[in-house]
């Protein structure tokens, strides 16, 4: 399980003296943990997937990529490096990302599957790729990918 991945690099980020791998990889158990508590409270399974924390890692990568673009515009390339950094610490808990042309098939392969012949169906081909491969893609290209793919079809 993903959970106890990250758990495990954090023992090993701390027997190493790792400050920036044991901060980030902290910041990542909170999150979850967090998402966990949250999980409870809506009376769903206590224990949180690994597809979800996959979501949970690309969103803290999504955050970090905002920052990184704000820090730049203000001139601040330290405050940048440090964001940047901790992305390539988060990525290592990230299953392999899938390659443009792979996207392309899945989403080719989902669109056929569900039968979906218009833009009205383009709802569920991402919920479907997201269910499916949850932190395996990158949603922005997969939706515009999608879109290609179903202004061809009409």
């Amino acid at each position: 399980m993903v959970k106890q991945e990250i758990t495990t690099a954090l023992i090993q980020a701390t027997k190493k003296q790792d400050k920036d791998s044991i901060n980030t990889i902290r910041l990542i158990l909170a999150v979850i943990k967090d998402k966990e508590i949250s999980m409870r409270s809506n009376d769903s399974s206590n224990e949180i997937t690994d597809n979800e924390i996959f979501l949970l890692l690309k969103n803290m990568i999504n955050q970090r990529q905002d920052s990184i673009d704000l820090y730049k515009q203000g001139k601040r390339e330290e405050l940048a490096k440090k964001e940047s950094d901790e992305i390539k610490i988060i990525e290592n808990f990230l299953p392999k990302q899938l390659n443009n042309n792979e996207i392309e098939s899945m989403c080719k392969e989902i669109i056929i599957d569900l039968s979906i012949n218009d833009f009205s169906g383009m709802g569920q081909v991402m919920n479907e790729l997201k269910n499916k491969f949850a932190g395996r893609i990158d949603m922005k290209k997969a939706s515009t990918l999608v879109k290609k793919i179903l202004s061809n079809n009409i």
